[in-house]
């Protein structure tokens, strides 16, 4: 149920559910929003902070059923990443993806860096290196 929610969490990349639409300044507000919509019993607002990706993996039907069984967990997961979130600075982090290759970035104080020469990470490759 973990590894779920975390997975649930990881792609918190605004997209849309039925008419419901989200954006947000930055990544710790989205992760609020969506810990607000859970709390609220906002199914759709929680749903739409999904990625596009996941969203064609998991319909809203099953994400609202997930969701009606597993409130309390998913809002207490997400309050306790919150809590975390605050005591320490988020890495803000992008994929790029083309094809077969796929470049990590972080964002440092000198702007957006890769992590490794462009074809060093295997596609699907999520361990830093």
């Amino acid at each position: 149920m973990k590894h779920l929610l975390i997975g649930l969490i990881a792609l918190l990349l605004p997209g849309c559910a039925t008419q419901t639409h989200v954006s947000t300044p930055n990544p710790f507000v989205a992760l609020e929003a969506y810990h607000r919509a859970l709390i609220n019993g906002d199914a759709p607002t929680a749903y739409a902070f999904l990625g596009d990706k996941f969203q064609q993996r998991m319909t809203y039907e099953t994400f609202e059923r997930f969701y009606k069984r597993h409130r309390r967990v998913m809002t207490n997961e997400a309050a306790s990443l919150i809590s975390r979130a605050r005591d320490q600075k988020a890495v803000e982090e992008a994929w790029v993806s083309v094809g077969e290759t796929e470049v990590r970035l972080i964002r440092t104080p000198k702007g957006w860096r890769l992590t490794a020469p462009v074809g060093s990470i295997k596609k699907g490759d999520t361990t830093s290196p």
